[in-house]
C-alpha cells in the first residue's frame, strides 16, 4: 500500500509596501485629516487612510496596518530629527555641513541619527 505524499504548500511571502516621499506626505495629510481629530481612536480611521491612499497611488498596497506603522516610523524620524537639529552645533537642514567631530559624537550617542547626515529629514517643516 503506497502512502500519500502530503503536500507542503510553500510559505507565502509578505508585501512589503515601497514608500515615496510623496505617498510619506499624503499619509501625513491624512493623518491631520482624519486621524488626529478623532486622537486615533475611531474604529476604522486607518482602514480609511488605507483606502484613500489605495484610491490616490492606484492599488499601491496600503492596509491600515501598513500606514499605522509608517506614520509610527515617520513620528519616530521626526521626533528624532527635531531633537537633534535643536542641539547645539546642529541648525535647521543643515545637517549635513555640521562639524566632522560634532556629528561623530551625536552619532555615537543616537546611531539612528546616522541617516542624517547627508538625507535630512524631508517632511520637518
Amino acid at each position: 500500500v503506497k502512502t500519500p505524499t502530503p503536500t507542503v504548500e510553500p510559505p507565502t511571502l509578505a508585501f512589503k509596501m515601497h514608500w515615496t516621499e510623496e505617498m510619506e506626505r499624503a499619509l501625513i495629510v491624512l493623518w491631520k485629516e482624519i486621524v488626529r481629530p478623532q486622537n486615533g481612536k475611531g474604529k476604522n480611521v486607518w482602514k480609511t487612510v488605507a483606502s484613500r491612499m489605495e484610491i490616490r497611488f492606484n492599488g499601491c498596497g496600503a492596509t491600515d496596518s501598513a500606514c499605522k506603522n509608517k506614520f509610527a516610523a515617520l513620528k519616530s524620524d521626526y521626533s528624532l530629527y527635531s531633537t537633534m537639529i535643536s542641539e547645539s552645533g546642529f541648525g535647521g537642514n543643515m545637517v549635513n555641513l555640521t562639524e566632522p567631530k560634532v556629528w561623530q559624537d551625536y552619532v555615537q550617542h543616537f546611531p539612528k541619527a546616522a541617516t542624517f547626515r547627508t538625507n535630512p529629514f524631508p517632511h520637518y517643516e
